[in-house]
This record gives structure tokens, sequence and C-alpha cells, in this order.
């Protein structure tokens, strides 16, 4: 049993030295460390409190959404994971970071989840540059993790619009708007609707209105950040 032991821990030990770990979120090499020195202050800067995480949907302008829930807020550490797993070519954080929106999920619906996910749509010329679909990224490894059936040929993207964070926020409502449509029925079904980031809400809306369009009854928006409303940089997140 002791030469057993001994023998896990130096496969660790050389599984650190020739692949060694690093953050997910900067990318620092972590090494025999537990986490990201580095990135740790930062992070706890960055957590939506419980508190706060059930108001997120008063932040932004989505009727059509049932409810609206997320990891982070997109700052510090969080925000440059997402700028590696967009632009810096890291698809394998999505692994990762649907995890972590896993357990969200199963903290805010227990046994009772949605009947399926869906991702928000990739646009073709985003496709092509990036070769991939980070929301779908995100909804599979999430979808796997708990079992839940996804869907991702239901929701389309049948127009090119302008991209949405080089826009002023009232513009990005009319940027998207029926930019999106249901090309399959959802009738009576409630609706995990996954996206990396929200920021306004415009294109969590515009997706949701093409759900509730095909019939689903509920349309739940979780993303792995939220863009920090103005007036919250300004001061502390309320206390629980």
């Amino acid at each position: 049993m002791k030469w057993k032991m001994l023998a896990e821990k130096a496969a660790v030990f050389a599984k650190n030295l020739l692949f060694p770990r690093r953050c997910l979120y900067c990318g620092r090499v972590l090494g025999f460390c537990e986490g990201c020195e580095h990135c740790a202050r930062q992070l706890k800067q960055a957590q939506i409190s419980a508190a706060f995480s059930s108001r997120l949907l008063e932040l932004v302008d989505c009727p059509a959404l049932s409810g609206l829930w997320t990891c982070w807020w997109y700052k510090g550490p969080v925000r440059q994971g997402i700028w590696r797993l967009k632009f810096g070519q890291k698809p394998q954080l999505a692994k990762e970071y649907g995890t972590q929106m896993a357990e969200l999920v199963r903290t805010v619906f227990g046994d009772r989840m949605p009947d399926c996910v869906v991702e928000v749509p990739a646009s073709r010329r985003s496709l092509a540059r990036r070769g991939y679909n980070v929301p779908s990224l995100l909804r599979k490894q999430l979808a796997q993790t708990l079992e839940i059936p996804w869907q991702d040929d239901i929701l389309v993207k049948e127009r090119e619009t302008d991209t949405q964070h080089r826009l002023p926020r009232a513009k990005r409502k009319e940027n998207v708007l029926k930019a999106y449509a249901a090309v399959k029925k959802l009738p009576g079904k409630s609706v995990l609707l996954v996206d990396d980031i929200v920021t306004t809400g415009a294109t969590m809306e515009a997706c949701a209105r093409a759900l509730v369009a095909a019939g689903a009854t509920q349309v739940y928006g979780l993303a792995f950040a939220a863009a920090q409303p103005p007036f919250l940089k300004q001061q502390n997140q309320p206390k629980e």
C-alpha cells in the first residue's frame, strides 16, 4: 500500500513537471500550488453574492426571461479568462467554466431542472473567424454534467449584426432585433438559455422571445459572467 501511494505521488509529480497546471483565468503556471496567488484577491472581488444573484433580472431589460443567473462579474481575472477562451484559442477552458455554471444551476434549480438547454447561436462570421461557438462549448459541458437534454439546432441567427460590445447600450437592443429565430417548436417546455457574457441583456431577450414564440413556457438565462452595472462599480455589493 505504501509503495502504491508513493507511485501515485510520483505520477502526479511527473505530470506537473511535463504538463504544468495553469490558472483557469490568467494562464500562469501553478505548479504545485493549489490556486493562483495573482488572481485570488481579484476573484473574490468578482464574486456575485447570493443576496445579489437573485436580483440580476432587475438590472436588465429582459421581460421574456423568467430568471437570470451568472457565476461572476465580468472583471479582473474573469474578464481575462473569457478573453482567452474567446480570442486566445483556448476552447478547453469551456470545460472548467461550464462545470462552474452547472454547479450554479444545481444550486438554483435543485432536482427540478429545465427541460432542455439551448445556447445563443453564433453568426457565420464569428464561427469562421474563431472556429467554435463559445456558448455552445459551455452548453455542452453544462448539459453533460447535469445530464439535461440539449438542443443545438433550435435557435439560429438569421442575419449578421454588429458586434454588441462595440455599441453603446442604447443601440444594442436595436442591433439584435429579430436577428434570432427558433426553427423547431418547444411546446410547453422550460428552457435554459446559455451565453458567456450578459451586459444589457439585449441578446438574451432577443433569443428568449424567439424561444417563447416557438412555444416555450419559461426561458431562464444563464451566463458565465455579467457586466457590472455602473452604479455598482462605485460601491460594494450588498452584504448578505
